[in-house]
């Protein structure tokens, strides 16, 4: 059976290592537990973001030691994950012209009216929506799919057309109800050649769903995580860690999705995609030796 392996750097770690890691989490979870303040956005931006990273963080942890407290650590920072996008989409969405009162976490947070949004565009709301398919956060997934191609249109420094039809490919994708072969024949002929091949093979397992292929659901997945592999190898030589691809939204949501929906499973072997996660267990599994 085919595996696909993380591409790890090797971790020389003793007691004093993890005793710097426990430092650097609580010195996070100190963060955290603060009020949001001004520069409202920037803030919420930098919470979602770390939140993820730390998740990615404990993760490692927990195979390193085994100590099942970093795993629970890393679901919670994968939920603190979710809510903050929830915050930050509720600005989002607020066309009033006024400020809007909402709770983040137990603060009462007036939201500024944001008329120009320079942090959130379509890739990062796929990563938040992606983050909470994968997470069966359903009340998080409607909240995200009210995003729309004119937002993407609207708030990007890319070219329009390309990251408006992103959203509207990959919210037709997850509704069982549209033309998946007319927007995938739109995709091919007009908008393919305008993504970054790391970006096209995400966006096919959702196609391969949707027309309920799983054998070219599998081959897709398959693809994607070398292609996602060898991106992470790459930026390896310059960051210790990156989240986004070792937990890759796209995949996970699309395994999670394929498992909910169909049942199926994967049939070969593949670290970016954690079974507990995707068969929707979130309990500590066995760590190899």
């Amino acid at each position: 059976m085919e595996h696909v392996k993380v591409h790890y750097q090797r971790t020389n770690w003793d007691a004093g290592y993890m005793e710097r890691q426990q430092q650097k989490l609580a010195k996070y979870d100190t963060d955290f537990a603060r009020d949001i303040c001004e520069p409202t956005y920037q803030q919420l931006f930098w919470r979602q973001s770390n939140a993820y990273w730390l998740f990615a963080d404990s993760i490692e942890y927990y195979r390193l030691t085994g100590e099942v407290d970093y795993f629970d650590r890393a679901l919670g920072y994968l939920d603190l994950t979710l809510h903050t996008a929830d915050t930050l989409m509720l600005g989002m969405l607020n066309r009033s012209g006024e400020p809007i009162m909402v709770t983040h976490q137990s603060q009462q947070l007036s939201l500024p009216y944001w008329q120009l949004n320079k942090r959130i565009g379509w890739l990062d709301w796929s990563h938040y929506l992606c983050q909470a398919i994968s997470r069966r956060a359903q009340s998080s997934v409607e909240l995200l799919m009210l995003f729309t191609p004119e937002m993407a249109a609207e708030y990007t420094s890319e070219p329009r057309e390309y990251t408006a039809f992103y959203v509207r490919y990959l919210q037709g994708m997850l509704d069982p109800t549209a033309d998946h072969d007319a927007l995938q024949n739109e995709y091919t002929e007009v908008y393919s050649r305008e993504f970054d091949l790391r970006f096209r093979v995400l966006l096919t397992p959702f196609y391969c769903l949707a027309k309920q292929d799983e054998a070219g659901f599998e081959a897709a997945i398959l693809h994607a995580s070398k292609i996602n592999r060898a991106y992470v190898k790459k930026v390896r030589n310059k960051m210790s860690m990156d989240p986004l691809g070792f937990y890759p939204p796209q995949l996970i949501a699309a395994a999670c999705l394929a498992y909910d929906r169909h049942g199926w499973t994967l049939k070969h072997h593949n670290d970016y995609l954690p079974e507990w996660w995707i068969y929707h267990r979130f309990t500590a599994p066995e760590v190899a030796e």
